[in-house]
């Protein structure tokens, strides 16, 4: 059985884009900063070019591979990624690379996942 029907299975939260809309750019974007932390989501956004895309989108530890916030210059010399407000940077789930998303361009956001867990490991404490 694939991780996504295992996934799809779990209970669910979500937040439509009523409740989304009610809030600020930024207060949107921590919350789903916090969800896409505590496990994998699956996001429906407009992409730039106009395009429905559904993603199933993490910031799990768990399923994340470390990614330093600097970048590397030719000349050595280490600058600090500034951080888009607007926009939310994700690990998509089945394309395993680092995606993006505008706030404002989110269709629907609904977590499938309780806390981030690879196959084979024991689910932490839900109280943590």
């Amino acid at each position: 059985m694939s991780v996504f029907n295992k996934i799809r299975r779990m209970n669910t939260t979500t937040l439509g884009k009523a409740a989304l809309m009610q809030k600020t750019v930024t207060e949107q974007r921590e919350y789903m900063m916090d969800e896409l932390r505590k496990g994998i989501c699956e996001v429906t956004f407009t992409k730039v070019n106009g395009e429905k895309r559904v993603a199933s989108a993490t910031l799990s530890t768990n399923h994340v591979p470390a990614q330093p916030n600097t970048a590397t210059y030719s000349d050595g010399e280490v600058k600090t990624r500034k951080v888009n407000e607007e926009t939310v940077v994700f690990w998509d789930m089945n394309k395993e690379g680092f995606r993006s998303f505008r706030v404002d361009s989110v269709i629907d956001f609904e977590r499938l996942t309780g806390v981030g867990v690879k196959d084979g490991e024991t689910q932490p404490d839900q109280n943590d």
